[in-house]
């Protein structure tokens, strides 16, 4: 019995040790962009110092940092890169804490009550690439939520809704360049309240349609394969697929090629060694992975008081903080662990004019004046 519990204690440490490792590294991620992707060799050392790795985790480190084509600068007596690495013993320090969600991969749990989003060191996961053409500096609100005041985000979403979310996050030169008000689908036509969304995102590359590709089933829900593909689209040529690093259940699946990118690129993960592809994704989940796709960091002790809160999003919530950081437009700021402080909560967009603008430019934007608005369906 008493061999039993230790072993079980020494499982509970080991899984501590592994969550905090992690977190430090998302830290370093953070911290090395902050410096045009160069870290010195002691930087990193430091950076580690009270957690006392050994050799191969130190090795782990080094390597995820290469996968994210972080640049090591070493200081060595030698011509023996290897001799720079630890053989064991301490490692670190520097900068500790804050952000709960930052710079790792997203969860997607295969329940409809999902679990806590987790990461883990493993040598097919990069965390956080970045989005072409989506707008990463500016947090402004892309999802809008009820009149109800909830925002629902364990119910499914819809195609067109998708194309919305990732319509409205594009930078105006990559929208202005995609800009479309028509498509070759049979079931999105002009009057639609995503016809300009769907048409746009279809030109950029973005969307395909469905069986021979003649539709899109914009009301149709969303699955979580069909989501990573989209997700997979933004991302730029330097990510190339090696055809490893599947899941159980998704091998021989259509969408195969583009889950490993998305995953590559630390966005999405499995449910331990599946990722249930066929599932319809949830609001939430949704939230949490275009997030990591814009490098939003949020935490809720770094937030304001002033803010929309939905009764539905209760603190307590895995997404609680995914879901506050999509629905408030803010200003904020980052320290040096990349840990994000909301300054200023301002007023949300009024999605609906500011399209009625692109659509009368073009795609460019256009001054937001009186206009009469097409209407948004409630919560997007």
């Amino acid at each position: 019995m008493e061999e039993k519990k230790n072993k079980d204690a020494g499982i509970e440490e080991k899984a501590l040790k592994a969550e905090k490792l992690n977190q430090k590294l998302k830290e370093l991620v953070e911290f090395a962009k902050k410096k045009k992707n160069i870290l010195e060799y002691q930087e990193i050392s430091d950076f580690f110092q009270k957690m006392e790795l050994n050799a191969e985790e130190f090795e782990k480190i080094l390597d995820c940092l290469e996968s994210n084509s972080i640049d090591v600068l070493r200081i060595s007596d030698d011509d023996d890169d290897d001799d720079d690495r630890p053989t064991g013993g301490g490692n670190t320090g520097g900068g500790s804490t804050g952000g709960s969600t930052g710079g790792g991969t997203t969860t997607i749990p295969d329940t409809q009550t999902p679990l806590d989003p987790g990461t883990t060191i493993i040598d097919q996961e990069v965390p956080l690439a970045g989005a072409v053409g989506l707008n990463d500096a500016d947090h402004f609100a892309y999802v809008i939520g009820y009149e109800d005041g909830t925002v629902r985000p364990l119910n499914n979403i819809s195609r067109a809704e998708v194309a919305t979310i990732f319509f409205r996050l594009m930078t105006d030169d990559y929208r202005q360049a995609n800009w479309s008000t028509v498509n070759s689908f049979t079931d999105v036509k002009e009057g639609d309240w995503y016809n300009n969304a769907v048409s746009t995102c279809a030109k950029a590359g973005a969307l395909k349609g469905r069986g021979d590709g003649s539709v899109f089933d914009p009301n149709a829900n969303i699955t979580r394969a069909e989501f990573a593909v989209i997700a997979a689209r933004f991302l730029d040529s330097s990510y190339v697929d090696d055809g490893k690093g599947d899941f159980a259940d998704t091998a021989d699946h259509w969408a195969a090629k583009e889950i490993r990118l998305a995953a590559k690129a630390g966005w999405v993960n499995g449910n331990g060694n599946t990722f249930n592809p066929d599932a319809y994704i949830t609001r939430a989940e949704v939230m949490t992975i275009v997030n990591r796709m814009l490098d939003r960091t949020p935490d809720k002790d770094h937030m304001l008081p002033d803010m929309k809160k939905w009764t539905d999003n209760p603190e307590d919530a895995w997404y609680y903080e995914a879901v506050q950081e999509a629905t408030n437009e803010h200003d904020y700021t980052r320290d040096e662990t990349a840990v994000e402080s909301w300054t200023l909560v301002k007023e949300h967009r009024d999605w609906a004019a500011l399209e009625l603008g692109w659509a009368a430019n073009g795609g460019a934007a256009a001054p937001q004046g009186e206009t009469e608005t097409q209407g948004l369906p409630d919560g997007i």
